[in-house]
Protein backbone atom coordinates (compact mmCIF):
# COMPACT_ATOMS: atom_id res chain seq x y z
CA UNK A 1 0.00 0.00 0.00
CA UNK A 2 1.92 2.43 -1.53
CA UNK A 3 1.61 6.39 -0.50
CA UNK A 4 -2.03 4.95 1.87
CA UNK A 5 -3.69 7.92 3.51
CA UNK A 6 -4.47 6.82 7.24
CA UNK A 7 -4.15 10.01 8.60
CA UNK A 8 -6.67 10.38 12.27
CA UNK A 9 -7.20 6.52 12.35
CA UNK A 10 -7.73 4.98 15.43
CA UNK A 11 -5.68 1.66 14.53
CA UNK A 12 -4.61 0.36 18.28
CA UNK A 13 -3.82 -3.19 17.85
CA UNK A 14 -3.56 -3.75 14.33
CA UNK A 15 -0.97 -5.98 13.10
CA UNK A 16 0.62 -4.83 10.29
CA UNK A 17 3.99 -7.08 10.48
CA UNK A 18 5.74 -7.16 7.40
CA UNK A 19 3.59 -5.03 5.60
CA UNK A 20 4.89 -2.51 2.66
CA UNK A 21 3.82 0.99 3.69
CA UNK A 22 6.58 3.11 1.99
CA UNK A 23 5.30 6.74 2.01
CA UNK A 24 2.30 6.21 4.11
CA UNK A 25 0.63 9.04 5.98
CA UNK A 26 -0.15 8.38 10.07
CA UNK A 27 -0.33 11.98 11.03
CA UNK A 28 -2.44 12.26 14.21
CA UNK A 29 -3.26 8.78 14.25
CA UNK A 30 -3.68 6.46 17.59
CA UNK A 31 -1.84 3.44 16.72
CA UNK A 32 -1.12 2.17 20.33
CA UNK A 33 -0.17 -1.56 20.43
CA UNK A 34 0.49 -1.98 16.57
CA UNK A 35 2.62 -4.98 15.13
CA UNK A 36 4.54 -3.68 12.47
CA UNK A 37 7.63 -6.13 13.02
CA UNK A 38 10.19 -5.79 9.37
CA UNK A 39 7.48 -3.46 8.11
CA UNK A 40 8.73 -1.28 5.09
CA UNK A 41 8.05 2.01 6.48
CA UNK A 42 10.45 4.19 4.18
CA UNK A 43 9.32 8.15 4.23
CA UNK A 44 6.03 7.46 6.46
CA UNK A 45 4.73 10.13 8.21
CA UNK A 46 3.51 9.50 11.86
CA UNK A 47 3.75 13.39 12.44
CA UNK A 48 1.79 13.88 15.88
CA UNK A 49 0.46 10.60 16.39
CA UNK A 50 0.22 7.56 19.40
CA UNK A 51 2.18 4.71 18.93
CA UNK A 52 2.82 3.80 22.62
CA UNK A 53 3.94 0.54 23.06
CA UNK A 54 3.78 -0.65 19.39
CA UNK A 55 6.69 -3.23 18.25
CA UNK A 56 8.24 -1.99 15.50
CA UNK A 57 11.70 -4.40 15.51
CA UNK A 58 13.44 -4.84 12.12
CA UNK A 59 11.67 -2.04 10.54
CA UNK A 60 12.52 -0.37 7.81
CA UNK A 61 12.09 3.73 8.61
CA UNK A 62 14.58 5.34 6.12
CA UNK A 63 13.72 9.16 5.96
CA UNK A 64 10.54 8.80 8.19
CA UNK A 65 8.90 11.62 10.07
CA UNK A 66 8.58 11.25 13.33
CA UNK A 67 8.21 14.76 14.84
CA UNK A 68 5.84 15.04 17.62
CA UNK A 69 4.85 11.30 18.37
CA UNK A 70 4.39 9.41 21.21
CA UNK A 71 6.77 6.83 21.23
CA UNK A 72 7.05 6.24 25.04
CA UNK A 73 7.18 2.08 25.20
CA UNK A 74 7.83 1.64 21.46
CA UNK A 75 9.98 -0.86 20.38
CA UNK A 76 12.31 0.32 17.99
CA UNK A 77 15.11 -2.64 18.29
CA UNK A 78 16.83 -3.28 15.14
CA UNK A 79 15.50 -0.08 13.10
CA UNK A 80 16.69 1.45 10.31
CA UNK A 81 16.08 4.83 11.70
CA UNK A 82 19.08 7.14 11.26
CA UNK A 83 17.60 9.52 8.70
CA UNK A 84 14.33 9.40 10.08
CA UNK A 85 12.91 12.97 12.08
CA UNK A 86 12.37 12.99 15.50
CA UNK A 87 11.93 16.59 16.54
CA UNK A 88 9.85 17.16 19.53
CA UNK A 89 9.16 13.23 19.76
CA UNK A 90 8.80 11.98 23.57
CA UNK A 91 9.90 9.12 24.72
CA UNK A 92 10.29 7.09 28.12
CA UNK A 93 12.81 4.85 29.92
CA UNK A 94 10.51 1.64 28.39
CA UNK A 95 11.01 2.86 24.94
CA UNK A 96 14.12 0.52 23.07
CA UNK A 97 15.99 1.93 20.35
CA UNK A 98 18.63 0.44 18.33
CA UNK A 99 21.92 -0.04 19.79
CA UNK A 100 23.73 3.12 19.30
CA UNK A 101 20.82 5.06 18.63
CA UNK A 102 20.62 8.84 20.28
CA UNK A 103 17.32 9.59 20.25
CA UNK A 104 18.12 13.28 21.78
CA UNK A 105 20.58 13.91 19.07
CA UNK A 106 17.68 13.76 16.79
CA UNK A 107 15.48 16.16 18.70
CA UNK A 108 13.44 13.77 21.05
CA UNK A 109 12.96 13.92 24.38
CA UNK A 110 12.30 12.26 27.60
CA UNK A 111 9.63 12.20 29.73
CA UNK A 112 9.13 10.48 32.98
Amino acid sequence: MRSANLANCLLDGADFKDALLMNANFLSSSLMNVDMRNARLSGAYFSGSNIEGSNFSGADFFDANFDKTNLKGANLNGTRIETASFTDAIYDKDTVWPVGFSPENKGARIVL
